[in-house]
């Protein structure tokens, strides 16, 4: 997250979370204060964590490339093609998803399919705080979104 996330959203996600008797950890961009009147930091930065730390992901905001961001060099990948989206979070958000984390999306379906997700899919929570975090808890409940690689006909 950053600046640009809505710092109520992200205190009463934190709330609720805790009241859940989670631990949530603030991802940024940058370490250091989010919102210093706030009294927010980033517990971790995109570029030092990894999904293998969380059991879920919830993202709040859509962060566009940071200057110190690389892109794929992969040309099979799309090599010199830039998105509108920190690759560090749609790395995040993927290896989670390949996972079977639980994700949430503090937002709508569009925000969603910035990040290559959709709301209909199983672990996939898009919405407000209340609903996220109550999806959030239901799905660690679970402990992974097993249905997610279930093999159609």
């Amino acid at each position: 997250m950053d600046a640009t996330a809505d710092a109520d959203d992200v205190v009463s996600l934190s709330e609720e979370l805790r009241e859940a008797g989670l631990t949530p950890l603030l991802v940024a961009a940058t370490g250091g204060p989010i919102w210093p009147d706030r009294d927010l930091s980033a517990h971790r930065t995109l570029l030092t964590t990894r999904s293998v730390e969380f059991d879920a992901v919830v993202v709040a905001a859509l962060l566009p490339p940071a200057p110190d961001a690389r892109q794929s060099r992969d040309a099979k990948a799309g090599a010199g093609t830039t998105t509108a989206v920190d690759p560090r979070l749609t790395l995040l958000v993927d290896e989670a998803f390949r996972h079977g984390k639980g994700i949430g999306v503090v937002g709508d379906a569009e925000r969603a399919a910035a990040l290559g997700l959709a709301d209909d899919e199983a672990g996939i929570a898009v919405g407000d705080v209340a609903v996220v975090a109550a999806a959030i808890v239901e799905g660690l409940s679970q402990h992974r979104a097993w249905n997610r690689f279930t093999p159609t006909r």
